[in-house]
């Protein structure tokens, strides 16, 4: 007698429209930024961070965190400017977007 067991993978969603896409980016990184156990609020405490960090961010169709650029910094220290770099890397937005295809996005990160 064979047991038969059904597994449900958590799905991730997915964005087609670019403007959803860009929109649920943000929507992230504002997460990160405030919720209680936000990577960046983690990131802020560990690090005593200060300044404003303003970021172009591009993600790729996995959701995954492909490229930083610094646009501007104002207060903080070069330092802290590359550990953030590092940490914005590590993100991963949860969701899909249209296979081969990558979007950017402005962020300003404020400490």
């Amino acid at each position: 007698m064979f047991a038969s067991i059904t597994m449900q993978a958590q799905l991730k969603k997915h964005y087609t429209n670019a403007d959803e896409i860009k929109a649920a980016i943000k929507t992230v990184l504002t997460t990160e930024m405030t919720a209680e156990d936000g990577a960046l609020v983690k990131f802020k405490e560990k690090n005593n961070a200060t300044g404003t960090y303003n970021f172009d961010i591009t993600i790729n169709d996995k959701g995954q965190v492909k490229s930083v650029f610094v646009v501007e910094r104002q207060g903080g220290s070069e330092e802290l400017l590359n550990l953030l770099k590092d940490a914005v890397l590590k993100l991963k937005m949860g969701f899909k977007t249209p296979k081969g295809k990558r979007y950017k996005i402005n962020y300003k990160f404020q400490f």
